[in-house]
């Protein structure tokens, strides 16, 4: 099954590429009954109307006198704001019953459109449908226009009248009502892969919006809900589905939701992309042309202008694509190396869309990839662009990972520094007094250390400190926790500890620094340290009392003359 319908950056492209050359009509190719034809656009014969209307007999005869011209590619296409198109083909039964089938323009926007079937020179079937007619009138429920006829044997004319401001795109398709039915089941599967997807996405971001708050995810939210909105007019979901009894609607929807996604798209691009931080004057004027912009299109709607609509709204689209792309190169030279996404993601969906435009138009193979490559294009687009968000929420997380390890680390030691140490050993007193359990503090403080950095340098003093931290995280066990506590100051927690097992570790830890020689320049360096041990019991009434307690040994260390280990229980 192809899908038929197209993303406003195809139809962008379009306007360029349906410039086609006349040829000479030859004779007529048929299709028979007995076939199921994809797109039949080489099939077909047109004529342009130009400020007279025709009617039947007019584009019967117009046709005799040789002004239609064939058409050489599946699917026809003429541009925007045309004007109507006649077409004609043949349909032949080879057979002695009618055949059942089933003609479809897989386009959902035309305004206007009248069907002829002459048998014999009798006008044997006729139905006029389009936008401008509620959804219900039609006599097949289908999101397409889609007409059932019994072809009777022999030959038959088929004409078609079309118009439309939108883009006149017109992928015409016959066959069995098997047939048929076999494609909308598969264009079912494929836009619930796609929507759902695209659901997915904006879901997930409205997630993270709420969890962190950052404006670009909102934008992004927006951006995907417009995509949907855009796909679902153009689709012909949304006249079958939500707004099936307002023509108003139906006449409006297109220019209105390829403007909220351009629009949306720019809101998005420029918040992914820093615009307003890097060039804020640009900013400006693209807010004020996206205003004038929106005055413009509801002037349209009040004057009743649908195909300057359709006009400025494509335009705008095209505007949007290559600006886009122009502001993601200028962000990406100013250092924001997160718009490689939006780069890789705007290449993509470039190349989808020619693709697409490029398949229609005949120069490459029609096939159901090559048609559907803006679809799938633009699905890529927001997969990156997801991605790329992710991956900028990662980015985050890990900075903000290493901002927290900075602000609870002491940048000269690599321990925990007073903060840290205060915010894990409070749960952990906590947990020892609700279990009743032993829990231990130490407080070291280096002896004279005034006169290393006096007699060495600062710089040797730092080395020394390097040092002590690297005897304590030796000699402690998993579990433990140490810190610098300030100046020459070290705290060590030892949860589940006894007095006498800290007092051991303590006595430890005083004898490799008592016997390390720290080499610093040319000069070797000793130093001795006091240490005080504190316990608490079922009496200490606060973690504060566990520090004093533990400040009050090493005061005894000192007062005995340093370069020892005073413990006590509380």
């Amino acid at each position: 099954m192809k899908n038929r319908i197209f993303s406003p950056r195809v139809l962008v492209i379009l306007i360029f590429l349906f410039i086609h050359t006349n040829t000479q009509a030859g004779a007529a190719p048929t299709i028979y009954t007995d076939k199921n034809y994809d797109a039949i656009g080489e099939f077909i014969f047109y004529l342009t109307e130009n400020e007279q209307t025709l009617n039947l007999k007019q584009a019967q005869a117009a046709y005799r006198s040789g002004h239609f011209t064939q058409w050489k590619n599946p699917v026809l296409g003429f541009g925007i704001g045309t004007s109507p198109r006649w077409l004609r083909f043949t349909v032949t039964n080879n057979g002695s019953d009618s055949e059942q089938r089933r003609l479809i323009i897989e386009n959902s926007w035309l305004d206007q459109l009248d069907i002829f079937i002459i048998k014999d020179g009798r006008t044997v079937f006729h139905e006029t449908a389009g936008d401008k007619l509620q959804f219900t009138a039609r006599t097949v429920n289908h999101r397409f226009f889609a007409f059932d006829h019994r072809y009777p044997p022999g030959t038959s004319e088929v004409y078609l009248r079309t118009a439309t401001p939108d883009p006149m795109i017109l992928p015409v398709f016959f066959g069995d009502l098997e047939t048929s039915s076999g494609r909308d089941i598969f264009n079912g599967y494929s836009y619930g892969t796609l929507y759902g997807t695209i659901v997915a996405l904006l879901l997930y971001n409205l997630l993270l919006f709420l969890s962190i708050k950052q404006t670009r995810y909102f934008y992004y939210v927006i951006y995907l809900l417009m995509f949907l909105l855009m796909s679902f007019s153009y689709t012909g979901h949304g006249y079958s589905l939500l707004w099936s009894n307002s023509v108003f609607a139906q006449k409006w929807i297109n220019p209105f939701s390829i403007s909220l996604f351009a629009t949306s798209g720019i809101l998005f691009a420029f918040s992914f992309l820093k615009i307003r931080q890097l060039f804020p004057g640009l900013y400006k004027k693209t807010l004020i042309l996206c205003a004038l912009f929106w005055f413009m299109q509801l002037a349209f709607i009040l004057l009743d202008k649908q195909a300057a609509s359709v006009i400025v709204a494509i335009g705008f689209v095209s505007f949007f694509s290559i600006f886009t792309f122009y502001a993601a190169i200028i962000s990406l030279k100013r250092g924001h190396h997160d718009a490689i996404y939006y780069l890789i993601a705007t290449i993509a969906t470039l190349f989808g869309t020619a693709i697409t435009a490029l398949t229609v138009w005949g120069i490459m193979p029609y096939s159901i990839l090559t048609y559907r490559a803006a679809e799938i294009a633009i699905s890529v687009d927001a997969l990156i662009l997801s991605l790329a968000l992710a991956e900028q929420i990662r980015r985050a997380q890990k900075d903000k990972a290493q901002a927290m390890q900075l602000a609870y680390s002491d940048m000269l030691t690599g321990l925990n520094n007073r903060r840290a140490f205060i915010d894990i050993s409070t749960p952990i007193w906590h947990n020892a007094i609700r279990h009743n359990q032993p829990l231990c503090i130490i407080l070291l403080d280096l002896d004279k250390f005034k006169v290393i950095n006096d007699t060495f340098g600062h710089a040797a003093g730092d080395e020394v400190l390097k040092e002590i931290a690297l005897i304590i995280n030796n000699i402690i066990r998993d579990g433990d926790i140490s810190a610098r506590w300030g100046g020459e100051e070290f705290a060590i927690l030892l949860p589940q500890t006894s007095s006498e097992q800290a007092t051991q570790i303590a006595e430890r830890i005083r004898t490799g620094i008592t016997e390390k020689q720290i080499v610093s320049g040319t000069s070797t360096i000793s130093i001795t340290a006091s240490l005080g041990v504190a316990m608490i019991n079922k009496n200490t009434p606060a973690i504060d009392d566990l520090f004093k307690a533990a400040d009050k040994c090493l005061y005894l260390a000192k007062q005995n003359g340093r370069n020892n280990v005073c413990s006590a229980p509380l």
